[in-house]
C-alpha cells in the first residue's frame, strides 16, 4: 500500500491567456472599472456593484483579473483581451487562430478607456493559472 505524504487539495485550477497589461491593484475601483470600461452606472449598493462587476469582468470581451486566484501577478490586476481558457480536467482549447492586430486592438482600447498611456501600462502576453 502507498501513502500520500505532503499537500493535497481539492481545488482545481484553469489555464488562460491573455492579451493586455497591468496596473497596480489599487489603482482603480471595481466602481471606475465598471463605468470606463464596461458603460455601466446602474449598481444601487456597493454589493450590487461588486455582483455586477464579477459578471462583466468575466463574462465580456475585455476581462480583468484583480486577485492573485485569479491568475493577476501579485499586487496587480490584469485587464485585457482573453485569448483562451481551459480548465485541468486535460482537455486543452480547441484549436482556432486569432487575428494579434485584432487581440492588440482590443487591449490598446481597455487601456484607452482606463485613461493609460503606452508607458503606463504596455501590452503583453500573459499566461497562467488561476484558482476554478
Amino acid at each position: 500500500m502507498k501513502i500520500r505524504v505532503g499537500f493535497v487539495s481539492n481545488s482545481s485550477t484553469s489555464s488562460f491567456v491573455i492579451m493586455g497589461f497591468t496596473v497596480p491593484r489599487k489603482k482603480f475601483t471595481q466602481q471606475y472599472y465598471l463605468e470606463h470600461l464596461y458603460g455601466v452606472h446602474t449598481w444601487t449598493s456597493v454589493e450590487d456593484a461588486e455582483d455586477q462587476f464579477m459578471d462583466y469582468a468575466w463574462n465580456n470581451d475585455i476581462v480583468v483579473r484583480n486577485h492573485e486566484e485569479e491568475g493577476a501577478p501579485k499586487g496587480k490586476d490584469l485587464i485585457g483581451v482573453e485569448v483562451a481558457d481551459w480548465s485541468d480536467d486535460g482537455n486543452p482549447p480547441e484549436e482556432t487562430e486569432f487575428d494579434v492586430t485584432d487581440l492588440l486592438a482590443g487591449a490598446a482600447e481597455a487601456r484607452k478607456k482606463l485613461g493609460l498611456s503606452e508607458e503606463d501600462a504596455p501590452i503583453k502576453l500573459y499566461l497562467g493559472t488561476r484558482m476554478s
